[in-house]
C-alpha cells in the first residue's frame, strides 16, 4: 500500500491550479483520505490491543521490545495518520487562503470560483467577506476602502495631479475643480478610481511633478 499518495494528490491539485482561482472541491479524494487516516487509526488500536496487560490498557515496554515488528508497524501506522491529517490541512489551509485574497483582488467571488467551492467554503467566504465590509465601513469601522491598494497606505490622503479635466466634483470634504495640471489632496479611496481611469496621477515629493 502507497501510504499518503492521496493526499499528495490531493494537495497537488490545489497547488498546481491557478493562483487566482480554485480548483474544484475534491470531496470524493478527502473522503479517501479521511478513510485512510481511520483505517491506520484501527490498524494502530488492534496492534496495541494483542501487547496490553491484563490489568490495564497499557502496553509495556518489554511487550514492544519483544515484539519489534509489532512495534514499528504502530509507528508506521501512527505516523502515515499524521501525515495524511497535516496533508489534509495543507489543502484546506490553501484553499482558505485563496478565498481570502479572492475577496481582497476582486471584492467579490466570481461565480466560476464559487461553483468549484464546497457549502463550507461558501460559508467560509460570507463570513469573511462581512467581517471585512463592516470593518472597514463609515458607520461601523476605519472607513476606508483596504482592498483599494494591496500595500498598506502611509495616509488616509494622496496628492495628485490633474492630467484631465473633470470638472466640479463632489468629494467627502466638500467640492474640488478637477483643472488639467491642478493638484490636490484627495482621500486615498476617493482618488483611486480617478488613478485609474487615467484623470490623475499620485505625485511624489521630489519628482518635479
Amino acid at each position: 500500500m502507497e501510504y499518503g499518495r492521496k493526499g499528495v494528490e490531493l494537495l497537488k491539485e490545489i497547488v498546481h491550479h491557478d493562483v487566482d482561482s480554485l480548483s474544484a472541491y475534491n470531496e470524493d479524494l478527502v473522503r479517501t483520505v479521511i478513510t485512510e487516516v481511520k483505517e491506520h487509526n484501527a490498524q494502530t488500536i488492534r496492534i496495541t490491543q494483542q501487547y496490553e496487560s491484563a490489568d490495564s490498557q497499557v502496553v509495556s515496554s518489554d511487550a514492544w521490545s519483544d515484539n519489534l515488528d509489532a512495534a514499528a508497524a504502530v509507528v508506521v501506522h501512527i505516523q502515515c495518520a499524521i501525515r495524511n491529517k497535516k496533508l489534509l490541512l495543507a489543502y484546506m489551509l490553501q484553499r482558505v487562503e485563496r478565498l481570502k485574497n479572492i475577496r481582497w483582488s476582486q471584492k467579490a467571488l466570481p461565480t466560476s470560483t464559487a461553483i468549484n467551492c464546497s457549502p463550507q467554503e461558501l460559508e467560509f467566504y460570507k463570513g469573511y467577506d462581512r467581517l471585512l465590509s463592516r470593518y472597514m465601513s463609515k458607520d461601523n469601522g476605519i472607513g476606508l476602502d483596504l482592498t483599494l491598494d494591496i500595500r498598506p497606505p502611509k495616509a488616509n490622503n494622496v496628492l495628485v495631479k490633474v492630467l484631465e479635466s473633470q470638472g466640479d466634483m463632489m468629494f467627502s470634504f466638500g467640492q474640488a475643480s478637477l483643472m488639467r495640471g491642478t493638484l490636490h489632496l484627495l482621500p486615498v479611496e476617493e482618488a483611486e478610481p480617478l488613478i485609474r481611469e487615467g484623470a490623475v496621477k499620485m505625485v511624489h515629493a521630489g519628482n518635479g511633478y
